[in-house]
């Protein structure tokens, strides 16, 4: 090593040396070749670029240097975004182009390779490399232990993971990213900017922040760190400005809105930056008040610095483009770009750059995905990026879940394809399936039978959001709709297919290394299967159907304790997250006496006739009517409700059909209502037997606050089937929520249930 003291060059020789250990086994000191890191080759007369990298073979010796820059302490500098790896980077090409390697996923188990007696290098050889884009980069931070210990208690004790475990798969995953040779030519920061103004500005400042329909500001202790701002507020623009200029004017200068549905502001000066359609709801374009924001930002910033860059997120429900404003400091604004999995990235790059966008950078969830099974959208994914290539991307920062091991064949496309751009999605798929061996037929045919299915599914997804009235700002919540009636989307027949692929490549004759990827691909489909299994029962319960859903459970957590190690998963998180199978779970009632130490399974009351409260984002069994707008996140608390829009008279809302009886029986009717204000009053009407026996008007009250109410009936002989009509009285347009409505059977003879 030309420098033994440079952490990159340490590294590099680490590297170099694991890998020819790995190939070759044992090392001979001087049999033949002779490797110099930091070293130029002796011919070599060039200035280095930033980021570049270089080998040279020259008859026995064989020579790596780059751009090296080691950011930050011996801890930080291998993911310090100012870090450069120059020859680190070359020896991983050298690996990658005269051994063979591949790097299919994080840890030493994704790596592939051959193993041989001998190394032969041409007589000569030169290679250079410099970084495509201003930055490349998919995130792996899936391994954390801060966020695994809070949940690691909600996985039944076999699979919980030790802080070591965690940790080490966190480093694994650093380490994959400098095999892929992501980084930065040009550091940037960027993220949601805002995160902290509460604890700073919320006591003495609420006007700097989002106004919710009640007239509040902020959002919830909970919510944290969400809030968004009063974009309308000069005062805001000047706050922003003085917080840069304090910390010296730094070029680049992050404005990226706080992540989150909840807190966008609904004052009057917001909302008339708006460029809303007649009928639209709320949530359906707020752009034109960012842009707006954004634009008064940039006028005093490019005051003070003329070269100022700021950073933001064209996301959410501001990514549509803006219909009224424009782009007016183009030189200085850029966006980072979070189309959806569904959306066309070429139309959405070319209407932001007619409304002025001129700087851009790819930032997609499209890697979010929580959930075991194999999607196929590593095409799609593909052919979204060379989409957006075509508006000369600054670069790209995919957010995503690497680990989640049905989607290592999208993080290594993906990984890959940022590396190179001009490789051809052929050329990527078959280096990936080449790491088989003689099994790269069938496993090609393995995932192409996975990618027509799944190129399917985003489509059907957005056609079952639309049907809903739902939203999707997120690629990691595909999975969330997918689960709602996973029957539909996947087949049982479908991994069994799979599996007969694979079975019949297991009659190749392979390599050790090979034979090893090829069984974990087996396991993982199968873990798919057992998956769909539970997803399915779990279903059939919520749906009062018979169902399987205890053994189910108890099968799939059977098959992960055999095969833990080997599918090697962030178990908790999918007992944990409600974008995977927390919801699942909790219907498990051996798993909650057991795992979550319930003394016991919470019974379900015999005299409860239904309860919805509209948690999972969807009507459920109600149906739309005239004055219904959304299933919509619950003001001033958490969940979901109901949202009604209230006209110039009143209409019908929403009616809730069949809902059965007992006849002679005494019933109460419970729920929780906001109105806002000129609502006059929402209504619930309760009919059966062609008459009706309960007509509740519930009034707006002076406070903002959720109500409750009740109201008792009778239900005559002869009926046993109801329904409930929930009417909005006059309120120019303004909006009506409802919340947990209760049927419940009141009569003394509860041993006589519904």
């Amino acid at each position: 090593m030309a420098d033994p003291a440079n952490p990159i060059q340490k590294l590099a020789g680490r590297e170099l040396e694991k890998h020819l250990h790995l190939i070759a086994g044992r090392r001979i000191p001087g049999e033949k070749y002779l490797f110099l890191i930091g070293v130029p080759a002796p011919d070599w007369k060039g200035k280095l670029e930033r980021t570049e990298a270089h080998y040279a073979v020259r008859g026995c010796r064989v020579y790596f240097w780059g751009d090296d820059h080691a950011a930050g302490n011996a801890d930080q500098f291998i993911s310090h975004p100012q870090s450069r790896f120059g020859s680190l980077n070359a020896v991983y090409a050298f690996l990658e182009s005269e051994l063979g390697v591949k790097w299919l996923r994080p840890g030493d188990a994704g790596i592939a390779f051959e193993p041989r007696e001998k190394l032969a290098l041409p007589e000569r050889k030169d290679y250079n490399w410099v970084m495509p884009l201003e930055m490349t980069g998919a995130r792996v931070y899936w391994w954390r232990d801060r966020l695994v210990r809070p949940i690691n208690h909600l996985a039944p004790e076999e699979l919980r993971l030790s802080s070591e475990a965690v940790n080490e798969h966190h480093v694994q995953d650093l380490l994959w990213a400098r095999r892929m040779r992501h980084g930065f030519r040009t550091p940037i920061r960027y993220g949601h900017a805002f995160t902290g103004w509460w604890n700073k500005y919320g006591k003495d400042h609420p006007e700097y922040f989002g106004m919710d329909v009640n007239g509040k500001r902020g959002l919830p202790e909970r919510l944290r760190g969400r809030e968004k701002l009063c974009v309308s507020n000069p005062e805001v623009v000047d706050v922003i400005i003085r917080e840069w200029v304090e910390r010296g004017k730094p070029k680049y200068l992050n404005i990226c809105p706080n992540d989150g549905t909840p807190g966008f502001c609904r004052c009057s000066a917001c909302m008339a930056l708006d460029t809303r359609k007649a009928g639209e709801d709320f949530y359906a374009h707020l752009t034109d008040r960012y842009v707006y924001f954004w634009n008064r930002i940039a006028e005093k910033a490019v005051k003070l610095r003329p070269d100022v860059q700021l950073v933001t997120y064209v996301y959410s429900y501001y990514r549509y483009p803006p219909r009224r404003e424009k782009v007016e400091y183009p030189d200085n604004l850029l966006f980072g770009m979070v189309p959806q999995m569904f959306e066309d990235n070429r139309k959405m790059f070319e209407e932001w750059w007619k409304a002025g966008a001129r700087q851009v950078f790819l930032r997609p969830n499209d890697l979010c995905a929580g959930m075991p099974f194999t999607r196929g959208l590593e095409r799609l994914i593909y052919d979204k990026f060379q989409a957006s290539r075509k508006f000369r991307i600054f670069g790209t920062d995919y957010d995503g879940s690497c680990g989640v091991r049905n989607i290592d064949l999208e993080y290594y496309i993906v990984a890959r394809m940022i590396h190179a751009p001009d490789r051809s999605f052929e050329e990527l798929e078959n280096e990936y399936y080449s790491a088989y061996g003689a099994a790269a037929p069938e496993v090609r045919q393995y995932y192409q039978f996975w990618r027509k299915i799944g190129e399917g599914i985003p489509g059907k997804v957005a056609a079952e959001l639309k049907k809903q009235n739902r939203f999707l700002n997120d690629a990691g919540q595909i999975g969330m709709v997918v689960n709602e009636n996973i029957a539909h989307f996947y087949r049982e027949q479908d991994f069994l297919q799979a599996d007969a692929v694979l079975q019949k490549a297991q009659q190749r004759m392979l390599s050790t290394p090979a034979r090893r990827l090829l069984d974990e691909l087996i396991l993982i489909n199968r873990h798919s299967l057992f998956t769909w299994h539970f997803i399915r029962e779990a279903n059939r319960k919520a749906a009062g159907k018979e169902n399987r859903l205890e053994q189910a459970a108890r099968d799939l957590v059977a098959f992960r304790v055999r095969n833990r190690d080997c599918i090697d998963w962030k178990w908790p998180e999918l007992f944990a997250s409600l974008r995977t199978e927390k919801k699942y779970w909790e219907n498990v009632e051996w798993y909650r006496k057991e795992v979550l130490k319930e003394q016991v399974a919470v019974p379900r009351n015999p005299d409860l006739v239904f309860h919805d409260s509209f948690d999972h984002g969807t009507l459920g069994k109600w149906k739309k009517r005239q004055a219904f707008k959304a299933v919509s996140g619950r003001p001033a608390g958490s969940g979901y409700c109901l949202e009604f829009k209230a006209g110039r008279e009143y209409a019908m809302g929403a009616s809730l059909h069949q809902i059965k009886v007992t006849p002679g029986k005494r019933y109460r009717l419970s729920s929780e209502t906001l109105l806002s204000d000129e609502v006059q009053y929402l209504r619930l009407r309760m009919t059966g037997g062609g008459k009706t026996l309960l007509n509740q008007v519930i009034r707006r009250r002076k406070s903002d606050e959720w109500q409750s109410a009740m109201a008792e009936f009778d239900i005559p002989a002869g009926v046993d089937s109801l329904t409930l009509y929930v009417i909005v009285g006059p309120g120019s347009g303004k909006s009506a929520y409802l919340d947990n409505v209760k049927l419940v059977r009141i009569d003394e003879n509860a041993a006589d249930a519904i």
